[in-house]
């Protein structure tokens, strides 16, 4: 039996390489804008949330739409737009190097 390929080796153009290299930067700007708005999510008040004390919910679709490839754009620019963009207007902005876990919601007083 005889395994010699039957094509030689692939040979890459000039608009061959230009195409790979275009599509593997589209990638990185995706992920980088992902990550973007991981941090972002982490940094920023409850407040800002819809519903407020929902970044779990934010933070976890990211991660697992980073991990998957496919949906963690769609994801990135929903919470960028329902989220990020709406707290900016308001004036709000994430604080820089205030990574913190989401506080408990306060006790109310039983009398």
């Amino acid at each position: 039996m005889d395994l010699t390929p039957v094509a030689g080796p692939i040979e890459l153009t000039g608009k061959d390489v230009a195409l790979l290299a275009g599509i593997g930067l589209a990638f990185l700007l995706v992920f980088v804008f992902d990550v973007w708005m991981i941090i972002d999510a982490f940094t920023r008040k409850d407040e800002d949330f819809v519903p407020p004390g929902s970044r779990i919910w934010w933070v976890v679709a990211m991660i697992v739409g980073v991990a998957t490839s496919l949906p963690g754009l769609p994801i990135a620019l929903a919470y960028f737009f329902i989220v990020r963009r709406p707290a900016r207007k308001r004036g709000r902005s994430a604080q820089p190097g205030t990574l913190r876990a989401p506080q408990p919601p306060p006790k109310s007083e039983e009398r």
